[in-house]
């Protein structure tokens, strides 16, 4: 391992890692030598309108918020989405034995009829 310097802090890097240098970093950044990196941060940096929103109306949000979650329970629960179906022996079978596929063959037949 390699101590190294950086005005007052000290660094420890392990032999084989790879190391950045931070100035040519900086000054590709600063230089505008990568326009995209510069358009991107900039396009980051721009304020949302949900979050301006959160900030100024912080309990509007959230109460729109929990109101649409109530109204799609409310239109799951009218679809009949949270009724308790009739449990058959059909969800624990062994699809492949024999016994299984006769039954179920039979109870098609009976339905049939």
């Amino acid at each position: 391992m390699t101590d190294i310097k950086n005005g007052d802090i000290e660094l420890e890097v392990k032999a084989g890692a790879p190391s950045i240098d931070i100035k040519q970093t900086d000054q590709t950044v600063a230089s505008g030598k990568d326009e995209n990196i510069q358009a991107q941060l900039i396009k980051e940096g721009e304020p949302m309108m949900i979050t301006n929103m959160f900030v100024d109306k912080p309990i509007t949000v959230l109460f729109v918020g929990i109101l649409v979650l109530f109204m799609i329970t409310f239109i799951s629960a009218g679809l009949g989405y949270f009724d308790i179906a009739v449990q058959h022996n059909r969800e624990f079978l062994v699809w492949s034995d024999e016994k299984v596929r006769d039954w179920d063959m039979l109870e098609a037949a009976k339905e049939a009829i």
